[in-house]
C-alpha cells in the first residue's frame, strides 16, 4: 500500500508541478493542426492564383488588346481635338488680352491728349484772363488820371477865379481813394 500511495503522490505532485508533458502535447497538437490548415490553405490559394493567371492570359489579355484596339484611336481623336479646341481658346484668349492692352494704351494716349489740351486750354484762358485785367487796370488808371487832371484842372480855374489861395488842391493816388484838404476860411 505504501508504494501505491506513493505511486499515487508522485502521479498527483507531477500533475500539479510538472507541466511539460502536458504542455509539450498540447504544442504539438496546436503544430499538427495549424500546419495542416494553412498547408491546404496555401495551395488552396496558390492554384486559385494559377488559374486566374491562366485565365489571364489565355482570354483577358487577347480582349484587353482588341479593346484597346478598338477604344485607343477614339480616344487619341477625341484628345487631339480637345487640344485643339483648348488652342482655340488659349489663341482668342491671347488675342482679346491683346486687344484689349491696345484699346487701353489707345484710351491712355487719348486721355493724355485730351489733358494735354485742357492744360494748354486754360492756360490760354488764364492767359487771356491776366491780359483782360491788365487792360482794364490800365484803363481804370488812365480813367483816374484824367479825372485827376480834370479835377485839378477845375481846382486851379476856381483857385484863378477866387484869387482867395484859401483852397489847397485835391491829391489823387489812383488807388480810390481821395485827399483832400482845405484850409478853413478865418
Amino acid at each position: 500500500m505504501a508504494g501505491g500511495i506513493l505511486k499515487d503522490i508522485r502521479e498527483i505532485y507531477s500533475s500539479i508541478f510538472d507541466h511539460k508533458p502536458v504542455v509539450h502535447r498540447e504544442v504539438d497538437f496546436f503544430l499538427k493542426e495549424f500546419e495542416e490548415s494553412r498547408g491546404d490553405r496555401e495551395v488552396d490559394r496558390l492554384f486559385k492564383i494559377l488559374e486566374r493567371v491562366t485565365e489571364l492570359k489565355d482570354s483577358e489579355i487577347t480582349k484587353a488588346k482588341s479593346l484597346a484596339d478598338i477604344h485607343i484611336p477614339k480616344l487619341s481623336a477625341e484628345l487631339q481635338v480637345a487640344e485643339s479646341i483648348a488652342d482655340t481658346l488659349l489663341d482668342k484668349r491671347l488675342k482679346a488680352e491683346k486687344d484689349i492692352s491696345l484699346e487701353l494704351e489707345r484710351k491712355r494716349q487719348e486721355r493724355s491728349v485730351e489733358w494735354d489740351t485742357f492744360v494748354h486750354d486754360m492756360t490760354n484762358k488764364c492767359i487771356r484772363i491776366d491780359n483782360t485785367f491788365k487792360e482794364k487796370e490800365d484803363a481804370v488808371r488812365v480813367l483816374y488820371k484824367k479825372a485827376e487832371e480834370k479835377l485839378h484842372q477845375e481846382q486851379q480855374a476856381h483857385c484863378d477865379s477866387d484869387n482867395d489861395g484859401d483852397a489847397t488842391p485835391v491829391e489823387f493816388t489812383g488807388e480810390n481813394s481821395h485827399k483832400s484838404s482845405t484850409k478853413p476860411n478865418s
